[in-house]
C-alpha cells in the first residue's frame, strides 16, 4: 500500500532555508520604507493643499469685499463671528472703508495659539486708510474653511 502523499525530504538545506528567509526579511523592510515614504508623501501634499486652499480662500473673501458683495464675503466668515454680527452689522461697518485693492503672500503659516489655524498675510487697499497688513485667520474644521479673524 502507498501513501496518498509523497514524503517530506529527509534532509533540508540550512543554506536554502537561510536565503529564503533573508530575501522575506529584505522584501519586508523594503516594503515597510516604502509605506513610510508613501506616508511622508501624503501629509507632504496635503499640508500644500490645505494652504493653498488657505490662500484661495481669503482671496475669494477679499474679492468679494472688493466687489461690494457683503452677502458672499459674509459667507465665508466662521460661526464664531456671524453668530457675534448680523450681514447687515457686517456690511454697514465694510461700507464705511471699502477694499478697493489687496495682495495675497505666497506663503501661509500656522498660528501657534490654535495649530489647527492657518494663518495668510495679505496687503489690502482700503479707501480711507490706505494699505494696512492684515494677516487673515482660517479655520480648517470638518465643514470646510472659513475666514475666522484677521489680525
Amino acid at each position: 500500500m502507498h501513501p496518498p502523499f509523497a514524503a517530506p525530504p529527509a534532509q533540508r538545506d540550512a543554506k536554502r532555508l537561510w536565503i529564503g528567509l533573508g530575501a522575506g526579511a529584505l522584501v519586508m523592510v523594503l516594503c515597510c520604507v516604502g509605506g513610510l515614504v508613501g506616508l511622508g508623501f501624503l501629509y507632504a501634499g496635503s499640508v500644500q493643499e490645505a494652504d493653498f486652499n488657505a490662500r484661495q480662500l481669503v482671496i475669494q473673501y477679499l474679492e468679494a469685499l472688493q466687489d461690494r458683495d457683503y452677502p458672499a464675503a459674509y459667507r465665508l466668515l466662521c460661526d464664531d463671528l456671524t453668530d457675534d454680527r448680523s450681514l447687515q452689522t457686517f456690511s454697514r461697518i465694510e461700507r464705511q472703508d471699502p477694499v478697493v485693492g489687496f495682495s495675497v503672500a505666497e506663503d501661509v503659516g500656522s498660528d501657534p495659539e490654535n495649530s489647527a489655524d492657518l494663518l495668510v498675510d495679505a496687503n489690502v487697499s482700503y479707501s480711507r486708510r490706505g494699505v494696512v497688513v492684515r494677516q487673515y485667520v482660517v479655520r480648517n474644521a470638518l465643514e470646510g474653511m472659513t475666514v475666522c479673524g484677521e489680525r
